[in-house]
């Protein structure tokens, strides 16, 4: 049966979750056929400019011809920034390309002004905004103004105007550090002699991320290559900084992060645009910076939530940089503390070299003794919060040194409950949730800061509360009365510096706050480890692996007499990992699992959210390219399970669960949540990724182009599940 022949879906009174129409129902999709180019008469040689406009209506589609004119031929060149008319605005752009030709037909407006000739958006960063935009199904602008920061012209000229740098010459190094890891040795010998290196590493906790970089990048400044070094906060960047600057002596670093001024970040964009810098450490955005001569990518921590960016298109630096290696041809670093199933992907495809570790006879003497508090079968109350095994920790480790418990929450009681039933405790003028900021003190709203003398249970009236969740303050409370006459210090900052009197002090924060000290912890405590656990995330033991990671970096090694103790309901073969430090036999059997399962980093995922009548529109025109270009109907490609007839209305195809509505993917949902919006995921295979990024990409792009607006529902690929 012909597609066109189809009869249209029958319409309800009443438009369900989903109704979307038939392919017949959608109108005819803009297809036209390319023009031809044609020669333009100019005395400028090369007098066309392909310009990558940066203007709204030009969103899905950005790129334009214009005319050079004769005063500004030899201002614009490839990768500059440019003024040009659009429509009825004066917009700004980037010239990607000169040519002799433009397309037949059109007469071309010329170029208002060149904003300047400096040519910050570099050839190999274009191609990978493009590669990314595609893989994310979203507009290219919105790569490009991640990869280029906007202009600071006081700070362009200061740069330009320096004289040429002198870089200091470095020699083969030795490989340090690297010698107790099982492949080591030959990773800074490749990098010395210019041989691509593509591999994870799990950091021993006893070693900083220094120890083995500094090796690697001074391999590959002896190459005559640059380095790219990407972490997660401004805090990692400003510490490792510091590290290096003692390896790399004379070596200028440029530090690269949001955080920075206007002036200061775009004076360091330039330098690197201009070759004045040969190492950049920053944070997500750095992963753009255009190191010419680039030799290697390094990522650190890249599971960090930072490491993700919050804004379209919704990307993690991971992908970045993968992109970015295969583009310039570059060795390729990620450096993590436990477990990493994107890692073991890409040693599965081939992209990477099998995963460097410590080697056994060293495994575990540099990480401190992990022990769990579940295990001490002696104490009254095993799963009691601060049971018997804390206090024995920290007074044994009290002894040696000090002494680090960490709290998931900051603050003094964030959430409470009624004492009875159990209803989560909320602001009677706004709703919002309740929490204790200091002790003996009436429960406060954090929301419109409403204090409530007394509490009125909605759901039974009872009037007590019982916390919910306890921070930080309130454990350092607790903790100090058991132990009189010791400092407690609560880190409140994550840059704080933490002033440790000459006695030793119990140091109480929160995984992301904890201080460096000059001297490593006798010991550590994790209080509240399975609340990770127990959150509703697929990669929860991933996250409860880096918790317990993050704090062993900070702790003794065995041998020094180090001792971490976690405390919190923990499943066996979760405790033996991280007893052991055996991550990879964990990744094989979680990467199996989830390849069963069609799950992320084996399957594709895509988030779509919005409200129902968007998302319907979207998907129905999903649905209609996807069958356009496929060239035959959706049950021909489903499996024979669950495939729904050609009569069958699509809104009883999207009542819930899993569906064939794309030709090569899946449909999981829709959900419906409490403010109204719906989440619904498009699933495929890797190897049908492109086809499928491509079909939401255009699908958006048609309802751009129909409504005159960008698609108001949001498009995540790779979302956190």
């Amino acid at each position: 049966m012909d597609i066109s022949q189809r009869t249209p879906v029958q319409q309800t009174s009443e438009a369900s979750l989903f109704d979307l129409p038939q392919f017949a129902q959608q109108e005819e999709l803009m297809s036209f056929p390319l023009p031809e180019k044609a020669a333009v008469s100019s005395p400028v040689a090369l007098p066309v400019a392909q310009v990558l406009v940066d203007a709204p209506g030009a969103q899905w589609n950005p790129i334009y011809e214009y005319e050079i004119p004769h005063q500004l031929a030899q201002q614009v060149k490839i990768g500059c920034r440019v003024r040009i008319p659009f429509s009825s605005l004066r917009a700004e752009g980037f010239v990607i390309n000169r040519s002799a030709e433009a397309t037949q037909g059109l007469q071309l407006r010329p170029l208002d002004s060149v904003v300047s000739s400096l040519p910050v958006l570099t050839e190999q960063i274009l191609q990978l905004c493009k590669r990314l935009a595609k893989r994310q199904a979203a507009p290219l602008m919105d790569v490009v103004r991640l990869a280029v920061p906007t202009r600071h012209a006081r700070a362009e000229r200061d740069v330009t105007a320096l004289a040429a740098p002198v870089f200091p010459t470095f020699t083969p190094p030795a490989p340090g550090a690297w010698d107790v890891y099982e492949g080591g040795s030959s990773v800074i010998a490749d990098l010395s002699s210019g041989v691509s290196v593509r591999a994870g590493c799990i950091l021993a906790p006893a070693h900083g991320y220094s120890a083995l970089l500094a090796p690697a990048v001074q391999a590959v400044l002896a190459a005559g290559k640059s380095a790219l070094i990407v972490v997660p906060t401004p805090r990692d960047v400003e510490q490792l900084a510091e590290e290096l600057r003692t390896c790399l002596v004379g070596e200028p670093l440029g530090l690269f992060t949001a955080e920075l001024a206007h002036a200061q970040r775009y004076q360091t964009f330039v330098s690197i645009v201009q070759g004045r810098t040969r190492v950049v450490i920053g944070t997500r955005s750095a992963a753009y910076a255009p190191l010419p001569h680039l030799g290697l990518v390094v990522g650190i921590d890249l599971a960090h939530p930072a490491q993700r960016e919050r804004r379209s298109p919704y990307i993690e630096t991971s992908r970045v940089l993968l992109e970015r290696a295969d583009i310039e041809k570059t060795s390729a670093l990620f450096f993590s503390r436990s477990a990493s199933l994107n890692m073991a992907h890409l040693e599965q495809i081939g992209w990477a070299r099998p995963r460097i570790t410590v080697a056994s006879p060293w495994r575990r003497a540099l990480m401190p003794r992990m022990i769990f508090a579940q295990d001490a079968a002696f104490e009254g109350a095993p799963w009691a919060r601060l049971p018997d095994s804390v206090f024995s920790t920290i007074r044994s480790g009290l002894t040696a040194g000090h002494v680090l418990v960490t709290v998931p929450h900051s603050g003094y009681i964030p959430r409470v409950a009624c004492a009875r039933c159990g209803t989560i405790a909320q602001c009677p003028q706004c709703s919002g949730g309740l929490a204790i900021t200091d002790p003996d003190t009436p429960p406060v709203c954090t929301r419109c800061g409403w204090r409530g003398v007394t509490f009125v249970c909605t759901q039974c009236g009872f009037r007590a509360l019982r916390p919910m969740q306890v921070g930080s303050a309130r454990t350092a409370h607790e903790i100090g009365r058991a132990f009189p006459g010791v400092s407690i210090v609560t880190a409140r900052d994550a840059n704080e510096q933490i002033s440790t009197p000459r006695r030793h002090s119990i140091v109480v924060a929160t995984p992301g706050q904890i201080p460096r000290l000059s001297q490593p912890y006798a010991a550590a405590v994790i209080l509240d480890a399975g609340a990770v656990l127990r959150a509703p995330a697929l990669d929860a033991p991933l996250n409860f692996f880096r918790l317990c990671t993050a704090v062993a970096e900070h702790v003794r090694s065995r041998e020094a007499g180090g001792t971490v103790l976690i405390v919190g309901a923990i499943a066996d073969d979760i405790a033996a990992t991280v007893r052991e430090g055996r991550w990879q036999e964990w990744e094989e059997h979680a990467y199996q699992e989830r390849a069963a399962l069609a799950l992320p980093p084996t399957a594709a995922w895509i988030a779509l959210e919005g409200q129902w009548e968007h998302v319907r529109e979207l998907l129905a025109l999903m649905r209609a390219i996807s069958m356009r270009e496929s060239g035959a109907a959706i049950a021909e490609h489903a499996p024979s399970a669950g495939v729904m007839s050609e009569q069958t209305p699509l809104d009883a195809l999207l009542a819930g669960g899993v569906h064939q509505l794309l030709a090569h993917a899946a449909v999981l949902g829709p959900t419906r949540r409490p403010d109204g919006t719906t989440l619904t995921y498009v699933r495929c295979s890797e190897e049908n990724r492109p086809w499928c990024t491509r079909i939401v990409r255009l699908a958006r792009s048609e309802v751009a182009l129909k409504a005159g607006q960008s698609s108001r529902v949001k498009v995540t690929v790779d979302p956190q599940l």
